[in-house]
């Protein structure tokens, strides 16, 4: 099985037809409950929050299965929080969007570890989503786990830490 993240909120993935077979599965026999099941379990073992409504499409013929989901959008988060055991762990990231930072970020420091927090309606941070998760890991939380991270963590920079990482540490 081939899975590749879309987004913060989405996957596509493959099944060959030698996959299927073991799971006593067909390309042109995968029912609905199955393919759903199948479809949260990697959204779940990705990352991806399953909270809400899901959205699943498949596609199926002699190569095998094609499935799509992605959460609605109504159900995404408006904060999306990103954690980083070390800084040099996020300052390689800092490289990446350098071109294009995302606008409103703040960045905080907890329990040993950074945490950059980014507004999920900018372009930017949907981008920058890609690239976070090799570097960090994504932390599903609702948009309140900011104001605990400002009364229990120490905020490093505030609203545009994005911007000041990759004006200081971004050039390669």
């Amino acid at each position: 099985m081939t899975v590749h993240s879309t987004g913060p909120y989405s996957l596509i993935m493959h099944l060959a037809p030698g996959e299927l077979a073991p799971k006593g599965r067909t390309p042109l026999a995968a029912d609905d409950a199955w393919t759903r099941r199948v479809a949260l379990h990697a959204m779940e073992a990705n990352g991806i929050g399953t909270d809400g409504v899901v959205e699943i499409e498949a596609f199926n013929g002699q190569g095998g299965l094609m499935i799509f989901a992605a959460l609605r959008p109504e159900h995404q988060q408006e904060t999306l929080f990103y954690q980083f055991d070390c800084l040099e762990d996020l300052l390689r990231l800092s490289v990446r969007f350098r071109r294009n930072p995302p606008r409103k970020s703040t960045l905080t420091y907890i329990d040993g570890k950074y945490v950059l927090s980014l507004s999920a309606q900018s372009r930017e941070a949907v981008r920058l989503s890609y690239a976070a998760g090799e570097f960090g890991r994504r932390l599903y939380r609702p948009a309140v786990f900011a104001r605990y991270l400002s009364e229990h963590g120490k905020v490093l920079m505030r609203e545009t830490a994005a911007q000041e990482l990759t004006r200081v540490f971004g050039c390669q």
